[in-house]
């Protein structure tokens, strides 16, 4: 079980989710952290390509909290997925106390059945009734929450040639048109629960880390 699995060489990312729950509003909030970016090239990942993240999303709506933890790309469509039985997926989450330890910790892993069909593992997610178990690419609810894992067109925006430009020229030259992630995939673990499943007041921060399993 994944409570007995021992993590190293963590690959992590982080953000801060402010949540205004009077308001309805909150806010997210970078800090520097040591982290892939979706153009590290694998081998400074321990475990290869399935162990590297691209992106965190984290954000609230009603009284509710979703977050998008990407990885193993960007590849072009028709590729077939990053998946490893030897990945350890979590998504850390801290509140109010801010002592950047975490109140919750959920917990994903992959496998593949004898047809060589690949499902998730999920664990701890708030509000479910218990683990949360199916195939890729299907949703899954258990209790208030929802968790989804597949392979979909990347939502981080660059422009790579922008950004290059710059460089060159000392000119700010990056256009709104021009995203380098445009039709490039990428794998994506998806969760929604109550914000009150926590059990810890926010705000919250949110952070993700993947390790080998051994």
């Amino acid at each position: 079980r994944a409570s007995y699995v021992r993590r190293f060489g963590l690959n992590k990312k982080s953000l801060y989710l402010g949540c205004a729950l009077a308001l309805g509003a909150g806010a997210l909030f970078g800090a520097p952290v040591d982290a892939a970016d979706h153009l590290d090239p694998s081998d400074r990942v321990s475990a290869g390509d399935a162990a590297d993240i691209g992106d965190l999303y984290a954000w609230h709506h009603d009284d509710r909290i979703s977050a998008v933890l990407t990885f193993a790309g960007p590849v072009a469509p028709g590729t077939d997925a990053a998946y490893s039985r030897d990945v350890l997926y979590a998504i850390h989450i801290d509140g109010a106390d801010e002592d950047l330890e975490p109140d919750r910790t959920l917990y994903f892993r992959f496998a593949q059945n004898d047809a060589g069909e690949w499902g998730v593992w999920a664990q701890n997610v708030p509000g479910s009734d218990a683990d949360v178990i199916g195939a890729v690419g299907t949703t899954l609810n258990s209790g208030s929450a929802m968790v989804y894992a597949g392979q979909h067109d990347d939502p981080f925006f660059f422009d790579l040639q922008g950004f290059q430009d710059t460089l060159s020229s000392g000119d700010l030259s990056f256009s709104p048109d021009r995203d380098f992630f445009e039709g490039l995939n990428i794998n994506a673990i998806v969760v929604d629960f109550d914000i009150a499943a926590i059990g810890a007041e926010g705000p919250y921060r949110v952070w993700a880390t993947t390790g080998e399993i051994r």
